[in-house]
C-alpha cells in the first residue's frame, strides 16, 4: 500500500497524525511530503489535510495533521496556506 493511502486510511480511523506517530507506526519519514501528495488527491473530493503546530510539556514544538472538509468560502480561501497555529 502506498504511503498516501496509508495516511488516508489512518484519517478514516483516527482524527490526527503527528510525524512521530507516522514514523513509529507506518515507517513514514517525511509526513509533510506525503500530506502534500494527499492534499492534491483530496481537493477533488472537497477535503484538505491541515497542519496545526502544538507544544509539548517541555516546550518543544511539533506538527499535528488532521483531515478537514472544505465547507465554506473561508475554507476554500484557506487552501493557499495549510498551516494553523494554536
Amino acid at each position: 500500500m502506498s504511503q498516501t493511502k496509508t495516511v488516508n486510511n489512518h484519517f478514516n480511523k483516527a482524527y490526527t497524525l503527528t510525524p512521530r506517530e507516522a514514523r513509529a507506526n507506518y515507517r513514514i519519514e517525511s509526513l509533510s511530503s506525503v500530506v502534500s501528495k494527499l492534499n492534491k488527491e483530496l481537493l477533488a473530493g472537497g477535503m484538505r489535510v491541515v497542519k496545526t503546530w502544538k507544544m509539548d510539556v517541555t516546550g518543544a514544538k511539533y506538527a499535528e495533521y488532521c483531515r478537514k472538509t472544505i465547507t465554506t468560502v473561508n475554507d476554500a480561501n484557506f487552501l493557499g496556506n495549510s498551516t494553523r497555529y494554536v
